[in-house]
């Protein structure tokens, strides 16, 4: 399934929200943070790569939830957690959150490696 052009506007949207709002910015480091009216976002950690000494987390967009469109966005921070990096933006169905020999978790894993 590749993003569509709508679904990748309001990704951006988002990503751009996030960027402008230091307070919304922090809620992507509250574990369960979700608030489908004002902020439209559902906050987790990828609960198999924390355990493995990986700060990884994953972001739901929750409008396009709604609409169908169940994309999550990757991401980790850096600088002290005063700066986020996207890692990947994958349909729901390509990410297997669970298989630590999943080629994605592998690509995340090498890609937040390097910017270390």
């Amino acid at each position: 399934m590749l993003l569509d052009r709508l679904s990748a506007v309001r990704i951006l949207a988002m990503l751009q929200q996030l960027k402008a709002d230091p307070t919304l910015l922090r809620k992507l480091l509250t574990h369960g943070y979700r608030d489908t009216i004002a902020d439209r976002i559902d906050v987790n950690k990828w609960i198999r790569m924390q355990n493995a000494g990986h700060d990884v987390w994953r972001l739901k967009v929750t409008d396009l939830e709604q609409n169908g469109q169940k994309f999550r966005v990757i991401y980790t921070f850096a600088n002290n957690r005063k700066s986020v990096h996207i890692l990947a933006i994958k349909p729901r169905f390509e990410i297997n959150y669970d298989d630590p020999s999943d080629a994605l978790a592998s690509r995340i894993v090498l890609a937040r490696s390097s910017l270390r």
